[in-house]
């Protein structure tokens, strides 16, 4: 996420490709695809593990990589594509179900929704989950732009939700290089 940040802040991106630019976490994006109002939490599993909590119209990416999971692994050692592959599906599938229900106990979710590439291989899916495609992102990126039922703004390091596709009139927060 500092990369990306330190990216569009070194080069000039929207001058590049004479085009507007916006970037977003990938699990906050997919969040925003898959956002239907209230609490929400997204959660995805795939070459490695991302989430985002969507609380009050606002979208927060969640790094769960180096959170503990048990006393000898995070949760990028025993969520990832690689630990399905090192430990086998059936413990990997325990391991989600146990990781998407701490995760719902801390956030308290209305809706919680599981992504990414090792979506597919969950069955059954941890319980009051459902599931989205990867394909889903493409309605969070519209999601980027004015004109959709949805418009999510930069906030600092947030994402603010406008549910009429205007922009919030406080959508720019005070660490954010507004890109025209």
């Amino acid at each position: 996420a500092d990369r990306a940040k330190d990216l569009a802040t070194d080069i000039d991106l929207a001058r590049a490709f004479d085009r507007p630019v916006r970037i977003i976490n990938d699990a906050a994006l997919h969040a925003l695809a898959s956002y239907e109002g209230g609490r929400m939490l997204f959660v995805g599993f795939g070459t490695s593990i991302g989430a985002a909590l969507v609380a009050d119209d606002v979208i927060v990416p969640v790094e769960l990589g180096l959170v503990p999971f048990t006393k000898r692994h995070k949760f990028m050692t025993r969520l990832t594509k690689e630990a399905r592959k090192e430990y086998g599906h059936k413990r990997w599938q325990r391991s989600v179900h146990e990781a998407v229900e701490l995760l719902q106990d801390i956030f308290w979710p209305r809706d919680t929704v599981i992504g990414g590439g090792n979506a597919k291989h969950l069955d059954p899916l941890p319980a009051g989950a459902r599931r989205a495609s990867n394909q889903d992102g493409i309605l969070g990126a519209r999601r980027l732009w004015e004109g959709t039922d949805y418009l999510a703004v930069p906030y600092g390091t947030t994402w603010r939700i406008s549910k009429d596709g205007v922009p919030p009139a406080t959508a720019v927060g005070p660490s954010v290089r507004r890109v025209p």
